[in-house]
């Protein structure tokens, strides 16, 4: 099956051609969020054309193609919160939650990423045989193909459909597309967004667990700055105080990818304590390691987030200070039960 990649239309807000004409938004918000459902229409063209061949090396093309795919719906998701004062809580949130369930399809999958490249970063020491393991790893690369190719079938049987993230993204348009329910200014929706952002971060950074750098509360900790980040990159300049959110990005971004290794850990430690297929002695020394890994990356997690607390406090405090209102800007944070209930609970001794 071959599926042409969308002809963007410059007069439509880089929507595909065939899609419901929009007017130029209003809002400088609404057209930033509109560049990033457009970055994931294109993400998913992408994806649904037919892919190259895999090259000489054993690289799997349609690898690098779903990755754009789930980090372009991320972002999405992550930033229609910055407009519920504007289109309601209640709409936004079931916009981010479809999106949400769309990009679930490759939870697993990534799960199987991550795993090969932390397991991929372990070194080998005192001489230490890997042969075992590098056994072990060639058969889960096997099934991470086999798994690759079924989600890329499932998005594009959705996609042709009609349904799924095809579906997700029309509604998004359509929304966006229609008068918001109350008016606000880009800047005071850029001050919400950070606000409520900032506020999350600082809230998860006191919770229960983080001092001794508990998986959950670490996982949540990094779905604040996550969101944060994507604040920040999206209201640059829209501010009240502006020049500060390109260093706001900077600093969420890089406790993002801190806290982000910690949790890829945390989730190699479930993975491998029930590996199958791999023997008692292999199994323990890999666990060994990763619990060496998991201490020193939890002990930096926290001398970078004492770091970055005070200057993020210095740079967001004074431009936050006045009360805002419009509304809980909450779209969902993608932080459900069941992930804090998938991360294991371990904490540096």
């Amino acid at each position: 099956m071959t599926t042409v990649e969308p002809e963007m239309d410059a007069q439509s807000d880089g929507a595909p051609l065939g899609a419901t004409p929009m007017d130029p938004p209003d809002s400088e918000i609404v057209r930033r969020v509109l560049e990033r459902t457009a970055e994931a229409e294109t993400a998913l063209a992408a994806l649904l054309a037919d892919s190259p061949p895999t090259s000489a090396d054993g690289v799997d093309p349609s690898l690098e193609l779903v990755h754009d795919y789930r980090v372009a719906l991320r972002r999405l998701r992550s930033i229609l919160r910055l407009l519920a004062p504007s289109y309601g809580k209640k709409k936004m949130r079931k916009l981010a939650d479809s999106i949400r369930d769309a990009a679930t399809l490759t939870g697993d999958l990534r799960d199987e990423e991550v795993l090969r490249e932390t397991l991929g970063e372990l070194k080998p020491t005192n001489g230490e045989d890997r042969g075992p393991l590098a056994r072990w790893m060639q058969g889960r690369a096997r099934r991470e193909r086999g798994q690759r190719a079924r989600v890329v079938k499932t998005i594009r049987a959705h996609a042709n459909d009609g349904e799924g993230v095809t579906e997700a993204l029309r509604a998004v348009r359509t929304r966006l597309a229609g008068p918001p329910k109350h008016v606000h200014t880009d800047a005071d929706l850029a001050r919400i967004g950070l606000e409520r952002a900032y506020d999350k971060v600082r809230d998860r950074a006191d919770a229960d667990g983080v001092r001794e750098a508990r998986s959950a509360a670490m996982h949540a900790l990094r779905i604040g700055f996550k969101q944060l980040r994507y604040t920040a990159e999206t209201v640059g300049g829209l501010a009240p105080e502006t020049g500060f959110e390109e260093r706001v990005a900077e600093i969420a971004a890089k406790q993002q990818k801190h806290l982000g290794k910690l949790h890829d850990l945390d989730e190699a430690l479930i993975r491998m304590d029930r590996a199958r297929g791999l023997d008692g002695s292999a199994r323990h020394k890999v666990l060994g390691e990763l619990e060496k890994q998991r201490r020193k990356t939890g002990h930096k997690c926290l001398r970078e987030l004492d770091g970055a607390m005070p200057e993020l406090k210095q740079l967001l405090g004074p431009a936050l200070e006045s009360d805002t209102s419009g509304g809980d800007g909450s779209a969902g944070d993608g932080t459900t039960g069941a992930d804090q209930s998938r991360s294991k609970s371990v904490a540096i001794p």
